[in-house]
Order: C-alpha cells, then sequence, then structure tokens
C-alpha cells in the first residue's frame, strides 16, 4: 500500500517526481538464487526466480515492492530500486546498530566463549558501510534514468566474513566447529543476543551461501574502479566497529545480559555517545543522517556552480 501511495504521489504532478525505493538483497533467498548457475544476479533479472520460496514476510513484501515498481517503470515512472546490502556501521566513527543481525552473532559467540568455525567457498557477507549506502542513494536521487525504473544491486569487491569479525576479536576467543558452537547455543536457549533470531540461526542462515551479484548499473553510479574499491568493508574498519561496540558495552558477556538492548541503558539504544558526550544516531538512523547530509553538500555544490554561472553571465 505504501509503495502505491508513493507512486501516485510522484506520478501525480505536472512535474513527475523521480522515486528511490530502498529494497534488499533478501528477495534473493530462494533456491533457484542461490543455485550457481544461476548466478552473478542481472540488475536486469526481473526475479521471477523468487516469485516462490522465499522465506519470510520481510523479503516477500520486498519482492511484491519491486514488481509493483518495475510495471510502474514500463508506464513511464521514473526511479531506481536499490536493493541493499547488509547495512553495517559508519565507516568514520564506528558506530554500529547493535540490533543488527551481524553484531548479535558477534554478541551470541562472545557470550558463549567461542565462535563457529564457518567452512566452506561463498560464506562472505554481503556488506557495506552506512555512509557508502547512503552515497549511493543521493547518487541515483540526484540522476534520471530516463523515464523508467532501474535497479542497482548494493556489492563490494572485498566482502567480509564471520571467520574474519570474530578473528578481530580482542581478547580473542576460540573458534570451534559450527556443530559444537550451535550445540552450545542451544544449551543456552534465550540466553544469548540471538534469542530473538534463534529460527533464523536453525534454519542454517550462517552456513548460506552469498547470492553474487551483477553490478553493471552500480559501477556506473560510482563512476570508477577506485570508487567501487571504497565501498569494501576492510580489515580496519571491522577493528574499528569491535572497538566502538566493545567501547559501549555491547560486547560484554554474561548471564545477565538484557537481551533486548544487549545490557545498554536507553541513551545507546537510541544513539551513540562521543568522547564529548554529544549524542547521534547510528544504524539505520544514521543512515538517514547521512542521506541527508550527502544531499545537503550535493545541493550546496549545485548552488555554488549556478551562482558562478550567473555571475560569469552577469559579467
Amino acid at each position: 500500500m505504501s509503495t502505491m501511495q508513493a507512486i501516485s504521489l510522484c506520478a501525480s504532478s505536472e512535474r513527475p517526481k523521480r522515486l528511490v525505493f530502498i529494497s534488499s538483497t533478501s528477495v534473493l533467498d530462494t533456491p533457484f538464487y542461490q543455485s550457481p548457475e544461476n548466478q552473478p544476479v542481472s540488475e536486469t533479472d526481473e526475479l521471477d526466480g523468487a516469485r516462490e520460496g522465499l522465506p519470510n514476510g520481510y523479503s516477500q513484501t520486498k519482492w511484491v515492492a519491486e514488481q509493483i515498481l518495475r510495471e510502474a517503470g514500463r508506464r513511464g515512472l521514473d526511479g531506481c530500486v536499490v536493493r541493499s546490502c547488509y547495512v553495517v556501521g559508519d565507516r568514520e566513527t564506528g558506530a554500529c546498530n547493535t540490533d543488527d543481525f551481524i553484531w548479535r552473532v558477534v554478541k551470541a559467540s562472545v557470550e558463549l566463549g567461542c565462535a563457529p568455525l564457518l567452512e566452506g567457498a561463498g560464506l562472505e557477507l554481503n556488506a557495506v558501510p552506512v555512509g557508502d549506502i547512503a552515497r549511493i542513494v543521493a547518487k541515483v536521487s540526484g540522476a534520471s534514468g530516463g523515464g523508467m525504473m532501474t535497479t542497482v544491486n548494493v556489492t563490494a569487491p572485498t566482502l567480509p566474513s564471520f571467520n574474519a569479525i570474530h578473528a578481530s576479536l580482542q581478547p580473542t576467543i576460540p573458534m570451534v566447529p559450527y556443530a559444537e558452537w550451535l550445540a552450545r547455543l542451544k544449551e543456552r536457549k534465550t540466553k544469548t543476543a540471538l534469542a530473538p533470531l534463534l529460527h533464523l540461526i536453525f534454519a542454517g542462515i550462517l552456513q548460506q551461501k552469498s547470492v553474487r551479484l551483477g553490478c553493471a548499473n552500480l559501477r556506473a553510479v560510482m563512476g570508477s574502479e577506485e570508487e567501487m574499491d571504497t565501498l569494501s568493508v576492510t580489515p580496519e574498519s571491522i577493528k574499528m566497529y569491535l572497538e566502538w561496540l566493545k567501547g559501549v558495552g555491547w560486547l560484554d558477556g554474561g548471564e545477565e545480559s538484557d537481551m533486548q538492548t544487549g545490557g545498554l541503558d536507553e541513551q545507546w539504544f537510541s544513539g551513540r555517545h562521543d568522547e564529548d558526550g554529544a549524542t547521534g544516531l547510528c544504524g539505520a538512523g544514521d543512515m538517514v543522517v547521512r542521506i541527508n547530509e550527502v544531499m545537503v553538500s550535493v545541493m550546496a555544490h549545485n548552488t555554488a556552480k549556478v551562482e558562478t554561472a550567473c555571475s560569469a553571465n552577469a559579467s
């Protein structure tokens, strides 16, 4: 319903508006797209392979929204579907959304005193820092699709993994076979940060291979291979995230962890505190703030160009 209303808003005026929709790579979580012969998944793929088999309401509603937008694009709607991957922390500050799946897995491993050794190819995490996703959204928002709906698959040249993240923990914790880690998790039942997400773990999400994505449109948006490389989550970024999470108390282990906030008080759950006491948003909220910041910067740059051109014409 909200997608239809957004389309109506963009198309109902004399001057049609460009619509940018944030989707998710979860629309590819079906056996069809998990199969290597159907990869990489092109940005022009109409997702018929996900018509059945999506595991939850979130991915199903994203799939339906994409289909509606694709049809609207055929009828002249100008816009872009940004198919986002995992959104990880701020590249500059390390601030993360502690409620995210990735960090709940890491916290649970700290609580269990061991981490799962995930073996096999293709188990990387398709993840990009929040500021970079905001940058992509800002870029496509200011572009024109020529009266059609395009799609941008968000991915990066180099992807992190749970093995790499767990190996970066300080102090270190032992890596154990996945079956042993899973058995310990079952013993603890609801007494870990993964309590709300156990159904995903027991369904085998940690052993699910990431889908390789075609990204021709993303490359065009970024403009160069150097810019594409900036999307990667580096080992330095991982260490920064873990330091931030440790600094706010999220990675504290123990039996008495608060499963709703990970032991954090309300001020941490709703934002982050810098050393000077200032509070700022993190995670999904940070993405909105970042998009606004980038858009303001773009508009200021364009305004300056117009003013310069006007001054030149006046002289």
